[in-house]
């Protein structure tokens, strides 16, 4: 088989399937994310381990990959987070075709950044799904797949960590069941469906006017491993890490943005938003991460400016 992609998930898949005796002869990548743990160098050390070709490219095409499909021995490829569609003709190489893991709610939630979208949509559960590629995207039929619940308390870390843990067994599924039925599949997928583009980091700027809910559901979303989601304060920038949303128990009036109270046995910080209130917990400051209460002093405070 062969390996395609990046990030933590393929890395681990690749040694995990190693171990289980299924032998993949070519390891192609390309450069990494800043928030992924393994990069590019991880990539060709690991193939070197397992006695594996390494590729460092931006682009797949038949000339690549049919040398591996001549010698006979090839007969699917996995792929996770690789950055382009991969041409039909790519993919009629593989006689079991080219395996995709994807967060989201397939046939939902196709592209990029799904896990993201669907901490901001409110959503109760997410799958992680390896699918059969065709020229769509994220369009091929569902051959194995994990549910994972989403809370209140879920990050977009902890949904990335879920999808880590689980890819490895997941691939092994799919691979086993194609092997054994070329035409199995868990359900259908379809080419509808809701479709996610990439989100930036400017995404990620607090907008006090909406909703508790919202604006912690943007915190939950932009958190590590991404840069997090900020505001201002004189000028002065501040990622907020961690947060939640509370119900002030009288009303009050106040400003988006504003302070509302300073709970300095809990470290913590009310802050005003378009409905009620958030309690911010940990917050970073010019490159410095603390509770909230080291950096907001007083309820003559005001975010977002």
């Amino acid at each position: 088989m062969i390996a395609i992609g990046r990030g933590d998930g393929l890395y681990n898949t690749i040694e995990f399937l190693h171990t289980r005796g299924l032998s993949i002869g070519l390891v192609v990548t390309s450069k990494a994310y800043a928030e992924y743990t393994r990069n590019e160098d991880d990539y060709a050390t690991l193939a070197s381990k397992i006695e594996a070709d390494f590729k460092l490219v931006d682009r797949l095409d038949t000339e690549l990959l049919q040398p591996y499909i001549a010698s006979g021995q090839t007969d699917v490829a996995i792929s996770a987070n690789w950055r382009f569609l991969i041409a039909a003709d790519v993919i009629r190489l593989f006689k079991l075709g080219i395996l995709n893991c994807h967060m989201g709610q397939l046939p939902d939630y196709k592209g990029n950044a799904a896990a993201n979208w669907m901490i901001l949509q409110g959503e109760r559960f997410m799958y992680v799904d390896v699918h059969k590629m065709d020229e769509g995207l994220d369009t091929g039929d569902i051959i194995s797949r994990k549910e994972i619940p989403l809370t209140e308390e879920s990050y977009v870390g902890d949904l990335w960590d879920a999808c880590n843990q689980a890819m490895p067994e997941l691939f092994e599924q799919a691979i086993n069941h194609l092997r054994q039925d070329p035409s199995y599949r868990l359900c259908e997928n379809s080419p509808t469906g809701l479709r996610c583009f990439p989100r930036l980091e400017r995404d990620h700027l607090i907008n006090w006017g909406r909703s508790a809910s919202d604006v912690c559901r943007l915190v939950r979303a932009s958190s590590r491993p991404l840069s997090g989601a900020y505001t201002f304060v004189d000028a002065k920038k501040i990622t907020i890490w961690k947060a939640r949303a509370v119900v002030m128990p009288y009303p009050f009036l106040a400003m988006p943005g504003h302070v509302l109270q300073i709970n300095k046995s809990r470290g913590t910080v009310l802050i005003a938003c378009g409905d009620n209130a958030l309690e911010a917990e940990e917050v970073e400051v010019g490159g410095q991460i603390m509770p909230a209460t080291d950096f907001f002093k007083s309820i003559r405070t005001r975010c977002g400016c």
